[in-house]
């Protein structure tokens, strides 16, 4: 996109309040959601493990832990609520819940959104880099993404996330490991508590389905927001791309408006995000209405989610990521 045509669509969501954050909205995602967990959860306690019924509900609570990851996203954007410690109490309790550390994720997304598109200054697609380099990986890699198997993302969590302040540390960022250690020593505390009051193997038969679930909804929904489109080095572009040319980096997803609330909280809208990432969820609708009447703006939108991704499955994985890069 232009930057004049940009500016312009800034200044029609600004005379339409889109950046205006709502603190009642934010409230009201974080509590509906917590009560729509809690009924789950109860229900969870209450149904014969291993029953159709105990499969459904853990399907429900997956979905449920995929909003909570996306209230994250919401609150590293501090995007939920006007204040930036209300942003960070309710992430790290967003983070309880689908057991990703907020603020090392809540750092290395911001680091994604200032470097998009180049994939050695990004963090998220500069470890791509390292299994592009890898043969002992190959075949494990592949397999798990011919079956759908989540567990490639699995381990991406674990060394980007949960490695966070070990890297750090190395790296002499005192103060971000420091703060990485809080949230990540947070999650083990709730989940030491749990596993104390229910035991080790009724809690991994209460949680280990839902977050199965949960990872492969993420995988599956979030990977072809940018996959291929990550194609530049910082040794050619060593600047971050702008924001009004970052509609050449992302896919949005057409989803119905309201199955579009229900999985993620209008997250499928990343292009628009991607141009305007201080806007809540609740205004993307706004912002697709605006950048779909500019005539210089590349929409790279997928209309047929379930034909995307089984086209994607069926490609090579390493092809997907390293083909489209220099």
């Amino acid at each position: 996109m232009l930057k004049q045509s940009y500016e312009q669509i800034r200044k029609e969501l600004v005379s339409d309040n889109a950046f205006e954050i709502n603190n009642l909205y934010g409230f009201l995602t974080f509590i509906i959601e917590l009560v729509v967990y809690s009924i789950g959860f109860i229900l969870l306690l209450h149904t014969i493990k291993f029953s159709v019924a105990y499969w459904i509900l853990e399907i429900y609570m997956g979905f449920s832990l995929f909003r909570f990851y996306t209230i994250i996203h919401e609150c590293s954007h501090k995007n939920l609520f006007r204040a930036k410690y209300l942003n960070n109490v309710v992430g790290s309790l967003a983070s309880l819940f689908c057991l990703v550390p907020y603020i090392p994720w809540r750092n290395i997304h911001m680091a994604h959104h200032q470097w998009a598109g180049i994939i050695d200054k990004d963090p998220l697609s500069a470890s791509l880099l390292d299994i592009e380099n890898s043969t002992r990986l190959d075949t494990i890699f592949r397999l798990l993404w011919k079956l759908w198997i989540p567990l490639g993302l699995v381990n991406f969590v674990f060394n980007m996330y949960w490695k966070y302040s070990l890297v750090q540390l190395k790296k002499g960022n005192i103060i971000n490991a420091r703060m990485g250690f809080v949230s990540i020593g947070i999650i083990l505390i709730s989940q030491m508590i749990l596993i104390f009051y229910l035991g080790i193997l009724e809690y991994l038969i209460l949680f280990m389905p839902m977050q199965c679930m949960f990872y492969w909804l993420v995988e599956n929904i979030t990977l072809p927001q940018h996959v291929g489109l990550l194609t530049l080095l910082s040794v050619k572009h060593p600047d971050p791309i702008p924001y009004y040319e970052q509609d050449l980096l992302a896919r949005s997803i057409n989803f119905p408006n309201n199955f579009a609330i229900f999985l993620n909280y209008n997250n499928n809208l990343h292009i628009e995000h991607h141009l305007f990432p201080n806007i809540p969820w609740y205004n993307l609708p706004k912002v697709k209405k605006c950048i779909q009447r500019c005539c210089d703006l590349k929409y790279n939108e997928i209309i047929n989610f379930w034909q995307f991704i089984t086209k994607l499955r069926q490609k090579d994985f390493k092809d997907i990521h390293f083909k489209a890069l220099p």
